[in-house]
């Protein structure tokens, strides 16, 4: 619109320029011929006076004649007499002003010659034809034409930088008016500057109005969700502390806060998983399944209740855990534990099993490290079977210590020990949206490939994880390249906040231009926060076709959905908020909740870990996009 603003304003000014140099040529041409006319006409008229004052003597009036042409006013005087014949014709040739030839052609002076009749006395001699020459009329012309063009150009570029000085203030307002769209859809919701123009002025109140009432609804509609979010978090069954105030109790425990100090960098942790908690429920009723929950909740109470110091939460539906802090009783507890529940659960279901993983000696450090070293040896003691308990000593990190584990990630990067895993992620018409394709490492020679719960944390600290990222997008890239099949890798926050890592990622996606345009990335959660270096991933690789997504998604939504404004593609949602959620209402309205409020602002959502076919249908119907999990097979297989 601007542009056909400033067009037609241009047009507008060019047609007057054009008019007003067409109208004032015409009236200085006119005007010039009026004055040539008039001077050949006085000339006339002086010189009959004079001749008539020679009473009839043609020789003294040639002579009056001839004077007055050597003058050089004239190009022509002629007497004609009574018959016509001259009496008296003297010429001369044009002369040559200051006016260029084409001009003379292109705009030619019409003026007839002045006449007048020579008598003597009562007796007419002959008629007096004058010719002055046109030289000052062209010049007087051209010069003035010269000064009216002149005006008229400085009066239309003067005219033309008004116009275009408002035409720019209402571009800025336009422009703005665009930013604000653009942002209300990335979640960004910004107020502009409100113009003194009439029109414009109604318009930017009425957008400001709109991104204000929008801002609103979206942090309302964010606020029920977290609100939701936090009754699924809180857990009223169990009786012990929810996830949310559990592990910041746990990370100020391990990182030897001055409340703490007593218990400080020692302790054991023991978790406890309910296999298949939603089958227990199929099977005995919610009413049973809950009286079981709420019976672990109290053992692990009493646990706690033992010793100062100690913790018990909830962490997710299924998997409950307990701090002590005390070296060396990790097996102890865990066993004694383990023989506490098995009753519980015989009497609940005799078909429900539980295992447990637990760490003595635990290290201080992140919380995340402690839970993945827990985590597995949970999966060794499920790997087992029923009712297995599996006790780990959680410094071995720090007792093989950091170069160990450089030198084994190093090795297993450097020769190629390295495989990508293959999961589908579907959609609702069971096409195959894109592969998941998470790395696992050969730490040792002929041992097994251990997905990045084992090695990740060391990684990151050893600065590897940039190495193992790299290696990933590279294999997943060779692989597009062989079957065309898309592929997703993971990043982790710490690569994407790395400049020379988005580099190198970068120059690995210019080598495969056509692989880069079927490559997804997902990272965690945390590279949606403000001090991550994703925008500036997104800035070099989306341009390749990248797409970039967040798994795992159990934060605040509005955090989560703000990433949209730094070229986020999809969202994950974890498992744990959907399985099941084809017998649960709450769930489903949470469910339906995020995908309302993620599809506003154009961000697709998918599931993951969906461990329950009976799920699908349900997610399908919400409008999720997507779904992973061990409940997805690949289409063909």
């Amino acid at each position: 619109m601007i542009r056909q603003i400033g067009l037609l304003l241009s047009m507008v000014v060019l047609l007057a320029f054009g008019g007003s140099a067409a109208v004032g040529t015409w009236i200085f041409q006119k005007s010039m011929e009026s004055q040539w006319q008039a001077r050949n006409g006085d000339a006339a008229t002086l010189l009959a006076q004079v001749a008539n004052a020679q009473r009839g003597d043609l020789k003294l009036i040639q002579l009056v004649l001839q004077s007055q042409f050597d003058a050089g006013h004239y190009r022509r005087i002629r007497l004609d007499g009574l018959d016509g014949s001259a009496l008296v014709n003297f010429e001369s040739p044009e002369k040559v002003g200051n006016a260029p030839t084409w001009f003379i052609r292109a705009l030619p002076l019409q003026a007839p010659p002045g006449t007048a009749i020579v008598i003597d006395g009562w007796r007419q001699i002959g008629r007096l034809s004058v010719e002055s020459h046109g030289a000052w009329a062209y010049n007087a012309l051209w010069d003035g034409m010269l000064r009216f063009f002149v005006t008229l150009l400085v009066i239309g570029v003067a005219a033309l930088a008004v116009a275009f000085t408002f035409v720019r203030g209402w571009r800025r307002t336009l422009d703005g008016m665009v930013s604000q769209a653009k942002g209300v859809e990335e979640a960004r919701f910004t107020v502009i500057e409100v113009p003194r123009t009439l029109e414009l002025e109604a318009l930017a109140t009425g957008m400001n109005s709109m991104v204000r009432r929008v801002k609103l609804l979206f942090e309302n509609q964010a606020s029920q969700l977290d609100t939701m979010r936090l009754q699924l978090q809180r857990d009223g069954v169990s009786g012990v502390s929810n996830r949310a105030h559990f592990l910041p109790q746990l990370e100020r425990t391990l990182g030897g806060s001055s409340t703490a100090s007593t218990v400080s960098r020692r302790g054991s942790l023991i978790l406890l998983r309910v296999q298949l908690l939603n089958a227990i429920n199929r099977r005995v009723g919610r009413n049973i399944a809950d009286k079981l929950l709420a019976d672990i909740g109290r053992r692990l109470t009493e646990y706690a209740g033992r010793v100062e110091g100690s913790l018990c939460g909830r962490l997710n539906g299924s998997d409950f855990a307990l701090y002590v802090p005390v070296n060396g009783v990790a097996k102890v507890v865990a066993e004694e534990l383990a023989a506490a529940m098995r009753p519980l659960f015989q009497q609940a279901d005799p078909q429900a099993e539980f295992h447990i993983g637990a760490l003595d000696g635990l290290a201080t450090g992140a919380v995340g490290q402690t839970l993945s070293k827990a985590d597995q040896a949970l999966a060794q003691a499920e790997s087992v079977g029923p009712f297995t308990v599996e006790v780990r000593p959680g410094s071995e990190g720090e007792v093989m210590g950091e170069q160990e584990w450089r030198r084994r990630v190093t090795e297993a990067l450097q020769l190629g020990r390295t495989r990508l895993m293959e999961f589908p992620l579907i959609g609702p018409d069971g096409a195959l949206l894109h592969l998941e394709c998470p790395l696992r490492l050969q730490l040792e020679p002929n041992g097994p490939f251990y997905s990045s719960a084992h090695w990740l944390p060391m990684a990151i600290r050893a600065q590897l994880v940039q190495q193992a990222d790299l290696m990933a997008t590279r294999m997943a890239l060779e692989a597009i390249a062989r079957d065309g099949a898309a592929r997703s890798v993971y990043m982790s926050a710490a690569s994407l906040a790395d400049a020379k890592f988005v580099q190198a990622v970068g120059a690995t996606l210019a080598s495969h231009p056509e692989a880069a345009r079927r490559f997804v990335v997902e990272a965690t959660e945390s590279a949606a926060h403000p001090e991550q270096a994703w925008p500036e991933a997104a800035a070099l690789w989306k341009p390749m076709g990248v797409r970039f997504g967040l798994g795992g998604a159990k934060e605040s939504l509005q955090t989560l959905l703000e990433a949209k404004g730094k070229g986020l593609d999809f969202l994950k949602v974890d498992g744990r908020f959907l399985n099941g959620i084809h017998q649960d209402a709450k769930l489903a309205e949470y469910a339906g909740q995020v995908v309302a409020t993620a599809r506003s602002i154009g961000v697709t959502i998918y599931a993951e870990g969906i461990s329950q076919t009976e799920d699908l249908p349900v997610l399908w119907r919400l409008g999720f996009n997507g779904a992973t999990g061990p409940a997805i097979k690949r289409p063909g297989s």
